[in-house]
């Protein structure tokens, strides 16, 4: 069966990207899919949110010295959602991987990654991305079939988006064929606003087809869910992002190939 490989990313921090990865997860999980989340960036965020932050040193073990990403797999607070956490050791996967002779390091997660053990076990693998163009970002964007990039609704969201859809993927396209954007996700919106109307519109002009109807509001419940080390989905289902994440999760259904 085929399982698709998730990359949310944005070359930009502050982009809400670990949270909606952490969330489309969740509500997938949610849905009744099995979910794996995995933690890619150093700085380890997805894990803390979840209260599994291990420094990534089984992560980069596994990836340098060829075990079983499968076995890493950790229970979260919700069901059918699991995660392998990532941390600061994720820094050297680079001159790790390189000292165990593999020829191409980039390639190395994405062999992990097809694993039959790891995808048979799972409906979606959902990755979390640096928030930088370095070794870990191409090595997932190498494996991925999919990327969702969420932006933060400021001025300077539209340059950062513009720049991955047309300038980084479509040379990454060339050694990973499966690999295609699904859409942008606007975050942190406050709908009546001047700004947040002039970039979903900015967006629609410049990179026609990829802007996602659905927006998620800009909601202190959010911070609460963080600070309890659960997804907003459980700490306050009825809320207004955890509304607007099921919509997006929704739209991001449909825009998968059946």
């Amino acid at each position: 069966m085929f399982c698709p490989i998730l990359a949310v990313t944005n070359l930009k921090g502050g982009s809400c990207k670990t949270t909606t990865a952490l969330h489309l997860g969740a509500i997938l999980a949610e849905q009744g899919h099995k979910v794996l989340l995995l933690d890619l960036d150093p700085q380890g965020s997805i894990s803390r949110w979840l209260r599994e932050d291990s420094g990534g040193e089984e992560f980069l073990q596994a990836l340098a010295g060829g075990g079983k990403l499968a076995q890493l797999a950790r229970p979260t607070a919700f069901e059918r959602l699991n995660l392998i956490a990532g941390g600061a050791r994720l820094d050297r996967a680079e001159q790790e991987i390189a000292k165990s002779g593999n020829p191409i390091p980039q390639m190395v997660l994405a062999e992990a990654l097809a694993d039959p053990a790891l995808r048979e076990g799972y409906d979606f693998l959902v990755l979390d991305l640096p928030p930088q163009l370095g070794f870990l970002t191409l090595s997932a964007l190498l494996a991925a079939t999919d990327v969702v990039i969420p932006v933060e609704a400021s001025t300077m969201a539209l340059d950062g988006a513009a720049n991955l859809v047309r300038e980084i993927l479509p040379r990454l396209i060339k050694n990973n064929p499966f690999l295609r954007p699904l859409g942008i996700l606007v975050c942190r919106t406050q709908p009546q606003t001047r700004l947040t109307r002039d970039l979903t519109a900015g967006i629609e002009t410049a990179l026609p087809g990829l802007l996602f109807s659905a927006t998620v509001r800009e909601d202190i419940r959010m911070k609460e869910a963080f600070g309890h080390h659960l997804p907003v989905t459980l700490h306050a289902p009825d809320c207004r992002s955890a509304a607007d994440y099921r919509s997006a999760t929704n739209e991001l259904l449909a825009r998968m190939p059946r």
